[in-house]
């Protein structure tokens, strides 16, 4: 959002930063009993080490931590009637 085009943060500029777009994702998931948010940055507060190959990326036991969770949210909301 560079209006100027200063590469400077002007008072009329507009300045989104990953916390204000998490709480925008929260705040629609709670509008919606079928979004499901599925919190990597949670999961790898205490977990990283057996979760991650280097902090944030998932090794193969992050994956299945993922998988599984994903699994979950469409066993929940896909349910063949």
């Amino acid at each position: 959002n560079d209006i100027n085009g200063n590469k400077l943060i002007d008072a009329n500029e507009i300045v989104t930063t990953a916390t204000d777009i998490n709480a925008a994702i929260a705040a629609a998931a709670a509008a919606n009993p079928r979004v499901h948010v599925i919190d990597w940055n949670a999961a790898t507060a205490t977990n990283a080490s057996s979760l991650t190959s280097d902090g944030i990326h998932p090794n193969a036991a992050g994956q299945a931590w993922l998988a599984s969770h994903i699994r979950a949210a469409l066993d929940t909301d896909c349910k063949v009637a």
